[in-house]
């Protein structure tokens, strides 16, 4: 028999984070798809699969989800920043008619949550953190219940944006983690300061920003006998499979997890939420389906941002523009909770620059955590790096465009390896031809404290998944093609994309795409129609 499979050793990156895994992969994989073949249904224009379902209104998105006897879940959220509550009194709101369950700490089992404390413990890190949660027949009822809740604080000192111009934070603000300093250097950035001809300096702050989907965060949950089937708006179907397996004392096995449409991540809903845990303990202590979903207050509160960030940029410079230094100080206000990938890659990344020191300084404060939000941390980086690079060039008198042609690298500076593939520059070429660039930036108009112009941004970003990652096909008697893969549509067109793969490799030409049922833990299986 021959063996169809082998174990590697790789490098996963996801968003900006290596990790080395172990992982098996198929023993012979087929070649590429080059630029040499002739495809007729990849690169090609093709009706979207879920495009009549969306514009008709059939498509059931997770706040759709209506299941006999469902009930549904509201918050008792903290009203104030930091402390610990001291009284909590749900006696009025336990015997409203129509509020079938009650959750508090002292109901729960002890799920680790902010900093290893429990989910509903006393301890409060942010305005809006949940502390109670109540289900009722209706959403009516339950926020009803949930005003009539009384709760006592012992207020605790804190802080909730990051202080300007500071360098270094004091520490001692309630349950909040110590400042955290990372340090990456290459070259010799003090001596290549002095020497070069050019220099400037700027201070950018980026701003919070709230993600705001259309469809907010949030599940519907049914506890049956020992299974758990959660219908979820979320990007990570398998990471919640995964962690609300854990934190219910689960088998993975256990756990279903089905994602028909999502309205809108950003990189948000990519890890099992607070809502999604109410649920499953409020159906389990019901023995009805319960849905928790956040309103548009709940989303601004308590379903992370993009972090708040200043930088403190230097770029130095030869008289021609080849860049001499990179010297950047960032500060970074995390809030309560967050992962401290920071926006120092993309300095060190996208162009080709020998002296390069970043510093990078995580603050954590009193409001809720930073999440991933497309591209994290290195939008603001783009922000600061192109704004600063757009000052050097003015100052020397250069081309924007130019000057990033001249410091343009066909290899990652950092790791010092080819790219596999690098088009960047054939971008700016293209981009600069169709907006007629040079004769674009003679039409600038100043219009009172405005400029009217053009402008032009790079990016590098590091999103790659690893292996393995597999997809089932099977073939029907009636000519038709069965595609399962264990993934879901963010919106991109990823349904319709693996169809077009499938019915290329199959050698069908694609006239029509038609949607099947879904396999449990599997986003969605397609059925693709064509004739061979």
């Amino acid at each position: 028999m021959t063996d169809t499979k082998r174990v590697v050793t790789t490098t996963v990156e996801i968003e900006g984070r290596e990790e080395i895994a172990v992982v098996e992969v198929p023993a012979f994989e087929p070649a590429p798809w080059g630029k040499a073949a002739g495809l007729d249904t990849v690169g090609h224009s093709v009706p979207r699969l879920d495009a009549v379902d969306k514009v008709t209104g059939r498509a059931r998105y997770t706040h759709d989800i209506r299941l006999p006897g469902m009930l549904h879940a509201r918050l008792v959220r903290a009203t104030v920043p930091a402390g610990r509550v001291t009284k909590l009194d749900l006696g009025r709101a336990r015997v409203l008619p129509g509020v079938r369950a009650v959750l508090t700490g002292a109901d729960l089992p002890r799920i680790p949550w902010l900093s290893g404390e429990p989910l509903f413990g006393p301890a409060v890190h942010y305005w809006g953190q949940p502390v109670a949660a109540i289900a009722a027949e209706s959403e009516e009822i339950a926020r009803d219940a949930v005003r009539l809740a009384r709760v006592r604080y012992r207020v605790g000192s804190f802080r909730v944006e990051l202080p300007p111009g500071k360098t270094s934070l004091r520490t001692g603000h309630f349950g909040v983690t110590p400042p955290e300093t990372r340090r990456e250097e290459r070259g010799d950035v003090t001596a290549a300061l002095g020497r070069a001809d050019v220099s400037v300096t700027a201070t950018y702050r980026v701003p919070a920003v709230v993600h705001q989907a259309l469809e907010t965060h949030g599940s519907v949950v049914h506890w049956d006998g020992d299974r758990v089937t959660v219908y979820d708006s979320t990007q990570g179907i398998f990471r919640v499979r995964r962690e609300l397996a854990e934190h219910l004392g689960l088998g993975q096995h256990q756990v279903r997890v089905v994602t028909e449409y999502m309205g809108g991540g950003f990189g948000a809903k990519n890890s099992c939420g607070a809502y999604t845990v109410i649920a499953a303990l409020l159906s389990k202590a019901t023995g009805r389906p319960v849905r928790c979903v956040w309103d548009r207050h709940e989303e601004c509160v308590d379903a992370g941002h993009r972090p708040e960030t200043e930088f403190r940029i230097t770029v130095a410079a030869r008289r021609d523009g080849t860049l001499e230094a990179l010297d950047v100080q960032a500060t970074v206000a995390m809030g309560v909770a967050g992962w401290p990938g920071g926006p120092g890659r993309i300095f060190q990344e996208l162009y080709r620059c020998p002296n390069v020191r970043v510093v990078q300084r995580f603050w954590y404060g009193n409001v809720s955590g930073m999440e991933s939000f497309r591209a994290p941390f290195h939008a603001e980086g783009a922000f600061a790096l192109e704004s600063a690079l757009d000052l050097l060039a003015q100052k020397i008198g250069m081309d924007p465009l130019d000057l990033r042609r001249k410091n343009h690298s066909p290899e990652d500076p950092l790791k010092q390896r080819p790219y596999s593939t690098e088009l960047l520059g054939e971008c700016w070429s293209s981009v600069a031809q169709r907006i007629g660039w040079d004769a674009a930036r003679k039409r600038k108009k100043n219009a009172g404290r405005f400029v009217r112009g053009v402008g032009m941004a790079s990016q590098v970003w590091g999103a790659a998944g690893g292996p393995p990652a597999y997809a089932v096909v099977r073939l029907n008697r009636d000519g038709t093609a069965l595609v399962q893969t264990g993934t879901q549509d963010l919106g991109t067109g990823a349904r319709t994309i693996f169809a077009q793969i499938a019915a290329e490799a199959l050698g069908c030409r694609s006239r029509m795409f038609a949607s099947s049922s879904a396999t449990p833990t599997q986003a969605r299986t397609r059925t693709i129609r064509g004739a061979a």
